[in-house]
């Protein structure tokens, strides 16, 4: 136990550091999952690897979604997907995740697999949550049907707003 624990403590030091857009679709995943597997099984219940359980996984959630949201800005829409993709593989039930995955497949003009991803999200929260998706998911849904679309046939090469998908 006091070696889990002392491994787990420098998981947790090295995980922010081990986050690197360069290796973001492997390692850091594969340490999560093997610390939470190995060093820190669901059943176990003392206090200390509840606690740092938690930890582990609110610093996890907090730099996979700073990586990808880095991915975005430098609009390296195929690599934020596979990372979005893999980060959820890992944790179903984080809803940045799933924002970042539908930003980036709308970016791509691939909104019928954003919609898609909304729609799983929406369904797995109703059922083992009981919750719905947050307002700023919502949000992001909703612009999936609104975005500009070129006009056929117009001269001046104008857009406009599709207001039904259309």
């Amino acid at each position: 136990m006091e070696r889990a624990y002392a491994q787990a403590t420098a998981l947790d030091d090295s995980l922010g550091r081990a986050l690197t857009v360069a290796g973001i679709i492997e390692s850091p995943f594969l340490e999560y999952a093997d610390l939470s597997r190995n060093l820190l099984p669901e059943d176990e219940d003392e206090p200390w690897s509840n606690y740092l359980r938690e930890k582990l996984r609110r610093k996890f959630l907090h730099e996979v979604e700073s990586v990808g949201e880095q991915l975005e800005r430098e609009a390296q829409w195929q690599k934020a997907i596979a990372h979005y993709q893999r980060a959820l593989d890992a944790d179903n039930l984080a809803e940045a995740f799933y924002r970042g995955l539908m930003r980036c497949l709308h970016a791509l003009d691939r909104s019928a697999e954003a919609i898609s991803v909304y729609q799983r999200m929406e369904r797995l929260f109703s059922i083992t949550l009981g919750l719905q998706p947050t307002t700023d998911s919502q949000k992001i849904y909703r612009s999936l049907f609104s975005k500009p679309v070129a006009v056929m046939g117009d001269k001046a090469g104008t857009t406009r707003q599709s207001r039904s998908g259309e």
